[in-house]
């Protein structure tokens, strides 16, 4: 009986009753009977309102008005930041945080974990508060099964199945301005296309969709989708994995993915062919002779992308599009996919209005030389190198970066990033935290406020970053075990950098991907892949800064 209640649970979380307790329907009627005792009795004041987790989920659904069918994707979320932890903080505002401009309902609203933000996103989001045409409803009311179904007999196929390689038909293509009504970009650079070259780019499309977690569990338990759901409950029940929850995740995703092919299909130009490709399945042979990449998923999926682009002399544009915001990072992502957000295609209209920048993130290129014998990688790191010892052993190693001398060192590893990296893990491993801050003026006996504090950390963090386009790469030596020499080379930039592994079982992660053994004496070389840049778009979200040093470069 437990087990199938829980079953019901995971089913529909908002109008569950479970034994001897309420719905979370119940509950909202209880939060409003709250909120409108605060609308009579505090109209312009705050109110802080102290309460369990799901309450705390009941007050979301009543102030971001979220249907039965959100609140269950929110709900079941995997993603630790969008979960709600011990001391959780949930604060709404009318007031627009970036300009001041007062709102007739809550217009804001942000999450934080006070004892470790990086458990929550504190950003402020914007709510959006839904509201439907007569189309829009009628689509918002098809996610749901059907309880009475029409007289059309039920053949068991989906409506609209992922097809592995399909022909595009165009019968009447949508409106696109012309080119040159958009502004450029702030440098005055010409960063659109024309529209011959849009239609080139649409010539030869991949669309690389990613692995979900409940395909990832299928596999591995021997199953596959359109197998009856008893079946596979069963298996996930015997391999301990939750069913309902990764179903839904992967239903999301396709949602995501089939409307992205959906706005593909209808895209003006003359390509006849798009290809659909597993990530699982991808080889770099399958991008050869792509003009436009897109990798359907989250960052992830446009790592392990990028990764199988091996250069060429016409690189295909690569872009980034989020099937599910909600549960998948998508730092990388120019395009997320949300129930009336504007359709893929917008994004290649806005290039050719030159209204959205082509960006070249370089990347690394590895070359290793071992016993005499020199081997150049064929892979290029988008995020990332990670040179270091076995796991739980240090690594003992000589690093020189641009011939400035070799130095040897005994550390847990070297980051090597380039301008995108930077701001992930190399981010991280050089963060300076606030209390380090704090305690480093106390030590000086200098007294200022939190906030001076708060200014300094995050100045000093923001040197840390590159540029995505920076010909320079980062690196960070973690947990350096310091020798009676000392070390000099902790953390800088550099155009190169060389790593002669002077112990066994040391290793190169690439990307987090790939992997290479290192015997002692091999020495890897580490630059900027010249002439390999990524050719992608500019994400609306992406935060960069160009570095600045007394070195002149």
């Amino acid at each position: 009986v437990v087990s199938t209640q829980r079953t019901w649970g995971e089913r529909d979380p908002f109008f569950w009753v479970p034994p001897g307790g309420e719905s979370m329907y119940a509950v909202c009627l209880r939060v409003d009977r709250l909120l409108n005792m605060l609308h009579r009795e505090l109209v312009d004041g705050t109110a802080i309102c102290v309460c369990h987790g799901e309450v705390m989920w009941a007050f979301r659904q009543r102030l971001e008005r979220m249907s039965a069918r959100k609140f269950r994707n929110e709900e079941l979320t995997l993603h630790i930041r969008d979960r709600i932890h011990n001391g959780q903080v949930l604060q709404y505002t009318r007031r627009d945080p970036f300009t001041g401009e007062v709102f007739r309902h809550f217009k804001w609203w942000r999450s934080t974990c006070p004892w470790n933000e990086n458990l929550s996103r504190n950003d402020w989001q914007l709510i959006d508060r839904p509201s439907f045409t007569n189309s829009g409803l009628l689509k918002e009311v098809g996610q749901y099964p059907r309880l009475i179904s029409s007289d059309t007999p039920d053949t068991g196929a989906p409506a609209d199945p992922p097809i592995p390689y399909f022909t595009t038909k165009r019968n009447a293509p949508p409106v696109v301005p012309a080119p040159g009504e958009g502004e450029g970009t702030d440098d005055g650079s010409s960063s659109g296309v024309a529209a011959l070259e849009l239609e080139a780019i649409l010539d030869r499309v991949v669309v690389v969709r990613k692995q979900t977690l409940y395909e990832k569990t299928l596999a591995k338990l021997g199953r596959h989708i359109g197998e009856p759901d008893s079946v596979l409950q069963a298996a996930f029940h015997d391999g301990n994995k939750p069913f309902a929850r990764y179903a839904s995740l992967h239903e999301r995703h396709e949602v995501g993915l089939q409307e992205l092919l959906r706005s593909l299909r209808e895209a003006q130009g003359p390509a006849q062919d798009v290809r659909l490709v597993s990530v699982a399945n991808l080889k770099p042979e399958f991008l050869q002779s792509a003009t436009l990449v897109v990798s359907a998923g989250g960052d992830g999926t446009y790592i392990r992308t990028a990764l199988c682009l091996t250069g060429g002399e016409t690189p295909p544009l690569l872009v980034g599009a989020n099937t599910d915001h909600i549960h998948t990072d998508g730092y990388l992502c120019s395009w997320r996919h949300t129930p009336h957000g504007k359709p893929f295609y917008s994004l290649l209209a806005q290039l050719m209005r030159a209204e959205r920048r082509i960006l070249h993130r370089q990347r690394l290129e590895l070359t290793i030389v071992e016993r005499g014998v020199t081997t150049k990688l064929p892979y290029f790191a988008l995020n990332e190198v990670h040179v270091s010892g076995e796991a739980h052993t240090p690594a003992l190693y000589e690093i020189e970066p641009d011939e400035a001398g070799a130095e040897r060192q005994l550390s847990s590893g070297v980051l090597v990033s380039t301008g995108t990296g930077s701001s992930a893990w190399a981010a991280n491993a050089s963060r300076l935290h606030h209390d380090d801050v704090a305690r480093v003026l106390e030590a000086a006996e200098q007294t200022v406020t939190g906030e001076y504090i708060g200014q300094i950390t995050a100045a000093v963090n923001r040197q840390h970053l590159l540029d995505p386009s920076s010909t320079h790469l980062s690196f960070v030596v973690r947990e350096p075990i310091v020798l009676r020499h000392g070390i000099t080379h902790r953390r800088d930039y550099a155009r190169q950098l060389a790593i002669r592994s002077l112990s066994e079982g040391m290793r190169v992660t690439i990307d987090g991907v790939h992997q290479i053994a290192l015997s002692s004496g091999s020495v890897v070389h580490i630059r900027t892949a010249a002439g390999n840049a990524l050719r992608t778009l500019a994400p609306d979200s992406a935060t960069t800064v160009s570095i600045h040093s007394n070195d002149g470069f």
